[in-house]
């Protein structure tokens, strides 16, 4: 059918026809690998530009095996040692229940007379180890027994917190 116009339509045609071809062909470059931190799903081109950067230390919580250098990222258990140089425990049968984040974790019955205590003294203490880094928090109760199964509270602390560092033991003294 020839018109008017038909000498335009195969140009036309043509021109619309590259078009495509040449949108449709464009390749979005970026990382292509979906073990890199910076992987995109837009790409369809690898550009180089993958990073395989993440914890490469074996005893970190986080280890990635496809790192291939540490970003400084390796996260670590640490723990926190409770004493309590407080001189009324043990006197009158006096104890302190210890509770981190709501949950009890022991009694101290006995008092630390070192003047400064580390992890490795030979002291009276509460063990909250082996755990993630982060903040928490404790509260303490200083108790009378009076039977094998009730107590009387003397005294209730506030909530502190503190925190746990990986690869690190702290002490929290309570005065």
């Amino acid at each position: 059918m020839k018109g008017k116009y038909s000498h335009l339509l195969t140009p036309l045609f043509l021109l619309s026809i590259t078009g495509i071809l040449f949108f449709s062909s464009c390749k979005t470059e970026g990382c292509t690998d979906p073990k890199a931190k910076n992987f995109s799903y837009e790409a369809n081109k690898d550009d180089g530009s993958c990073d395989y950067g993440g914890c490469t230390d074996r005893d970190a919580l986080n280890f990635d095996p496809y790192a291939q250098y540490n970003d400084g990222s390796c996260k670590y258990l640490g723990g926190v040692n409770f004493i309590t140089t407080r001189s009324s425990i043990a006197s009158g049968g006096r104890i302190l229940s210890v509770h981190v984040n709501g949950q009890y974790i022991g009694l101290l019955q006995r008092t630390c007379i070192t003047q400064f205590p580390t992890c490795e003294t030979n002291c009276a203490k509460l063990l909250f180890t082996q755990q993630q880094e982060g903040v928490y928090t404790y509260q303490f109760w200083v108790l009378i027994p009076k039977s094998s199964t009730t107590f009387d509270t003397i005294y209730t602390s506030s909530i502190q917190s503190f925190q746990v560092i990986g690869k690190q033991c702290s002490i929290i003294t309570i005065e």
